[in-house]
């Protein structure tokens, strides 16, 4: 088999095995001791497809969580639409993390 011939079936693999994603929330596995522990709060994040859904991309996972929580922003445009999921997705206070299914 040659090199051409060996990426062509890897790509055709890839494109069977599609990745699924969907949204997970946060569940506190550890709290963090008040008084300085050196170990902080554990956190574990658990997927649920039920409510939010399996999509095919990333995007299509966050869009998913935006428009649950701001369902006027249907026709927005993709860009606005990763502004506002900033707001979901990231910083210490994320409430919400996409992962593979």
């Amino acid at each position: 088999m040659t090199r051409a011939e060996a990426i062509q079936k890897r790509f055709e693999v890839m494109l069977n095995e599609r990745v699924k994603y969907t949204v997970a929330t946060p569940k506190v596995v550890k709290r963090a001791s008040a008084y300085g522990s050196s170990n902080g709060t554990k956190i574990e994040w658990i997927p649920d497809p039920k409510q939010y859904g399996v999509h095919d991309s990333n995007f299509d996972a966050k869009r998913a969580i935006v428009l649950l929580f701001h369902p006027e922003l249907k026709d927005s445009g993709d860009a606005h639409i990763k502004r506002v999921s900033k707001e979901f997705f990231t910083g210490s206070m994320a409430n919400y993390k996409v992962v593979k299914v």
